[in-house]
């Protein structure tokens, strides 16, 4: 039997002392605003090629500001239903709705709360970093989606993590500090193909 791993701090969002929480809520929003995350999210777009009328999931919503898009794009025909593991998240998203219509629940990825094939399509973005056992999350986020679905997975190498004008020593050192704090279970899930977590065959 594989050791079971910590939470990574993501994962106990709910446990965090409030202004904790607001940072780390913050820090999210912010990197949605960046021009890489915005750049990342308008080709996942294109791959997920969301239309008017589907049911789409996105799982790890995070502040939900994907989702809202989402839903604007399905219109009044489709759904779209949001899930985090977060109850603090989960509140957030849907404070800043305002309308959109999405469908917010606290959910594990792990063990999606639906029935097989309910969804048109689906997308996890940063999430599977997180995860102690993220083939369990992607076997579940297939089970949910219909035959001939689409499924969009974003995640990041943080081995990639590159930096302009900095001493290359400076960068490998805080690079390492960063990534020995044990913080992620897969600091290398978003290169190749999960960088060994999946086989290509």
């Amino acid at each position: 039997m594989a050791e079971q791993q910590a939470p990574t701090p993501f994962a106990q969002l709910d446990d965090m002392p409030p202004p904790m929480r607001t940072l780390i809520l913050g820090v999210l929003e912010g990197m949605a605003a960046t021009p890489e995350v915005v750049r990342v999210r308008q080709l996942a777009d294109e791959a997920l090629r969301p239309a008017a009328g589907e049911r789409i999931l996105d799982a790890g919503c995070g502040a939900g500001e994907v989702a809202r898009a989402l839903a604007e794009t399905v219109g009044p025909d489709g759904q779209v239903t949001a899930i985090d593991a977060s109850q603090v998240a989960i509140d957030h998203a849907a404070s800043k709705d305002d309308g959109a219509g999405v469908q917010y629940r606290v959910a594990d990825i792990t063990a999606l709360p639906f029935g097989d094939g309910v969804f048109d399509a689906v997308r996890c973005e940063r999430v599977l970093q997180h995860l102690a056992a993220p083939d369990a999350g992607v076997a579940e986020l297939v089970r949910v989606t219909r035959s001939g679905g689409r499924i969009c997975l974003i995640d990041t190498d943080w081995t990639s993590l590159a930096s302009d004008g900095l001493p290359d020593e400076l960068v490998e050192a805080v690079t390492g500090a960063l990534l020995s704090r044990g913080v992620l279970h897969h600091s290398t899930m978003g290169g190749p193909c999960g960088a060994g977590w999946c086989d290509p065959a």
